[in-house]
């Protein structure tokens, strides 16, 4: 991601008084898995040698092995997943509410196709942001 300061790295943030930049939340850099009704975004051949999800990948990018997902990973993201749609929140939802947990100041520009998208988008403001408590979770099950 590139901001006024200079690049970001996943999993880096910026923060100063008047704003912060968040790379992605924690669902967002998954594949879609068989739990998911077996549909995955992953390519059914091996990705290009520049492909940051191949065989050349850069050490952030640890939830990728050889190009596919990591069970490790995997079952990170099926531990998170749970906490971010707990209450009733849809995934979309959960991933505001991981944003809004994040900062006061964070103010989330969440992407959509379909009105019915906006609209589960506006209906996350509902349940807020998550407790101290599921953020304390979600960022031990992911090893930070």
């Amino acid at each position: 991601m590139i901001y006024a300061g200079g690049t970001l790295r996943a999993g880096e943030t910026v923060d100063n008084p008047n704003s912060r930049v968040d790379t992605l939340p924690p669902l967002r850099r998954q594949p879609r898995t068989a739990s998911q009704g077996g549909r995955s975004r992953l390519p059914a051949t091996q990705p290009a040698g520049d492909d940051v999800r191949g065989v050349n990948s850069p050490q952030w990018m640890k939830y990728f092995q050889g190009g596919k997902p990591s069970p490790e990973w995997l079952a990170k993201m099926e531990a998170v997943r749970e906490i971010l749609t707990s209450n009733g929140r849809t995934l979309a939802q959960g991933a505001l509410a991981w944003l809004w947990a994040r900062s006061e100041r964070t103010i989330p520009i969440p992407g959509f196709r379909t009105v019915a998208q906006v609209e589960e988008n506006c209906r996350a403001m509902q349940f807020g942001p998550l407790t101290a408590g599921q953020m304390a979770e979600v960022e031990t099950l992911l090893g930070r």
